[in-house]
């Protein structure tokens, strides 16, 4: 399978050039790739319109699958607020990411025993976002974990990339 061209942080800007939406502005500052991979790129707008109303809030925010922390400090800017947590299952790209309001798990989101630890040190969370592997097995693990047990009241789950669970690759098929 052929991976999509990413955007340059300039071919970004000139797509997003005008733009209201101050989470995208966030976003090309941080280099996310939820700005320069031309696959998420609306998935800022989608963010903005269920995140603003709640944006100043205290919450607890988990993102599943980090990679170098662009998104944290992304998230971490949009919500000046909020504590925000990553898991990351590499921690090479983020031996010496430290920020403040901002902590790192390293494991795997398929590791019930790694989800229920954060959960336990730091849940329930207000949101989570599920960015890590994209494999339908390991989306399912810890939504199954995670939304009953580590999301709270009224919070928000949110899966990206679903489209891999029909691709066999991902371990995804049509009615899988």
């Amino acid at each position: 399978m052929m991976k999509n061209k990413r955007w340059n942080k300039d071919e970004a800007k000139k797509h997003f050039h005008g733009t209201t939406n101050e989470l995208i502005g966030i976003a090309l500052k941080f280099n996310s790739t939820k700005v320069i991979d031309p696959e998420c790129a609306h998935y800022c707008d989608i963010y903005a319109q269920y995140f603003s109303p709640m944006r100043n809030e205290e919450l607890k925010i988990l993102e599943i699958g980090v990679k170098e922390g662009d998104s944290l400090l992304m998230w971490k800017e949009y919500f000046p607020n909020s504590l925000i947590f990553g898991l990351a299952h590499n921690p090479d790209p983020l031996r010496n990411f430290e920020h403040e309001r901002i902590q790192v798990f390293i494991g795997d989101q398929s590791d019930v025993p790694t989800l229920q630890k954060i959960v336990e040190e730091q849940g329930p969370f207000d949101i989570i976002i599920d960015d890590a592997s994209h494999i339908m097995e390991h989306h399912q693990i810890s939504f199954n974990y995670l939304f009953p047990n580590g999301l709270a009241d009224k919070g928000i789950y949110i899966i990206e990339d679903l489209g891999t669970s029909y691709w066999s690759p991902w371990g995804g098929a049509l009615k899988k």
